[in-house]
């Protein structure tokens, strides 16, 4: 595999630049910012193989990728283990391998929340997404959670598949 230093450094400015707008509160009580989704329990609406299986996610690389099958509305559901404070969600869409489809995340509702019965809004994505993208979506106010969910909304015959999702937070 290829290392691109180029990409690599524009996405350490991106988060870096990110990491300094963070609400104030994150840092007054000495909390550390972390990705709280790494490793942690993924599941989808569907799986289009066994190859392209959800935890795909959630495990640090960017060069494999969960893919549902075709539906309405296929989401993706992360299980954090445990409540945070979360203020942002980090989507990698895939990268050029899959050459037909970045364009496929699209009008996309990202929910956080303490139980699966009370998510809230953190944000949406209109897109349509390109290749390699990196989507980051700040929840306006820091929201407790142990889920997040992304769901595409709009349209019919959709597919969902995603490289990778980090879920910024603070322990609570």
């Amino acid at each position: 595999m290829q290392c691109n230093s180029t990409n690599n450094v524009r996405i350490l400015k991106e988060i870096l630049t990110n990491v300094q707008k963070l609400p104030m509160n994150t840092e007054v009580d000495n909390k550390r910012i972390f990705n709280a989704a790494y490793g942690k329990m993924a599941k989808q609406s569907s799986t289009y193989t066994t190859q392209y299986h959800a935890a795909a996610v959630t495990n640090g690389l960017l060069s494999d990728y969960s893919h549902t099958r075709v539906e309405t509305k296929p989401w993706l559901l992360i299980d954090l283990g445990k409540q945070f404070y979360v203020f942002e969600v980090e989507i990698y869409n895939v990268d050029e391998k899959v050459q037909c489809c970045a364009y496929r995340f699209h009008d996309a509702n990202i929910r956080v929340g303490p139980s699966l019965n009370t998510m809230e809004l953190c944000g949406h994505f209109t897109g349509p997404g390109v290749n390699k993208q990196r989507i980051a979506i700040r929840c306006p106010t820091l929201k407790r959670a142990r889920y997040v969910k992304i769901q595409i909304v709009k349209g019919t015959g959709n597919y969902l598949h995603l490289a990778e999702v980090k879920v910024w937070a603070v322990n609570v």
